[in-house]
């Protein structure tokens, strides 16, 4: 963690150093520099072994009405990397980013972020974001486009993940309701495979109103994947101000992957398994004894943080 903190903290200095020059400018509305702290914990099951990882977290953000400027850090405790043949290891990560999003017109919303993590197993993550927002009257319309490149070692072997995500969403919000409509297209790239894994999911969801201090959401959707798996997937959330600084948030996701021909026997696999006991097309973050199975991947994410 020791390598990534002098970074963030020039990171903060440089934001509070330009909130202090760009006061003095002719914005709307004074610059505002706001902190967050807090941390979250994250269950997942299904696709993998059962896991819980920690994350404790720290952001700052300088807003001014045409931009804002953010800086971030985070550890990750207990986080699961796969080898792309289902097996599984655990490792702590230390993540720094920073991001900007600009607002040139009333109506036009941009946006990047960069992130660079390192951890255990010589772990090295660089994740690019970008994304854009057109805001026509009670319709907005958002595409995003991500790509992560991801390297460390799995018993000795090198593992290098490529993953490109772009997706779409069309919203319209009257009398404080919101109704979505998305579509999401993922590639995955394992060199360890000579194959990519892909997925398509679309999702309707809708935020109702709940007055000021509470955000609820929820979502329906399906999918494939080049496994020729059928999706089906839900997700309810919520966002909780309880006081002027505190939040709580958390999120449910369940996903069904319906195998295309569901064998009626269950596989006995074990111990550590090679790219013989997985076919082409196979998803890499898989369970070897789900391979060819029907199962169900269950997330959970509940955290807490001070915002002033």
């Amino acid at each position: 963690m020791k390598c990534h903190i002098p970074v963030f903290i020039i990171v903060a200095l440089i934001l509070i150093a330009s909130a202090t020059v760009l006061s003095h400018t002719a914005f709307s509305a004074p610059p505002e520099v706001t902190f967050k702290i807090g941390a979250q914990g994250s269950y997942g099951s299904g696709i993998s072994e059962s896991n819980i990882t920690y994350k404790p977290f720290g952001d700052i953000a300088l807003n001014t009405s045409i931009m804002t400027l953010r800086a971030g850090i985070a550890e990750n405790i207990d986080y699961q990397i796969p080898d792309g043949y289902g097996n599984y290891d655990t490792i702590n990560t230390t993540q720094g980013k920073g991001g900007i999003s600009l607002y040139p017109f009333k109506a036009i919303e941009v946006g990047a972020e960069y992130r660079y993590t390192k951890g255990g197993s010589g772990y090295i993550s660089h994740d690019i974001f970008g994304e854009a927002i057109l805001y026509l009257g009670a319709l907005a319309l958002e595409a995003n486009y991500n790509t992560i490149t991801t390297e460390y070692e799995f018993d000795g072997v090198p593992v290098t993940i490529d993953t490109k995500t772009a997706a779409g969403k069309l919203s319209f919000t009257r009398n404080d309701w919101t109704v979505e409509g998305g579509y999401e297209y993922q590639s995955i790239r394992f060199d360890t495979l000579d194959y990519d894994y892909t997925k398509n999911l679309v999702r309707l969801g809708i935020i109702p109103d709940t007055g000021r201090k509470l955000l609820l959401m929820a979502g329906a959707g399906g999918g494939g994947d080049s496994a020729d798996y059928t999706i089906f997937s839900g997700d309810v959330g919520l966002i909780w101000k309880i006081t002027s600084h505190l939040r709580l948030k958390g999120m449910y996701i369940i996903s069904y992957y319906s195998a295309p021909d569901v064998n009626s026997t269950t596989s006995t696999k074990s111990g550590k398994t090679s790219a013989s006991d997985r076919g082409s097309g196979t998803n890499p973050f898989l369970e070897s004894s789900l391979v060819d199975q029907s199962y169900t991947s269950q997330n959970v994410t509940f955290g807490m943080y001070l915002e002033f």
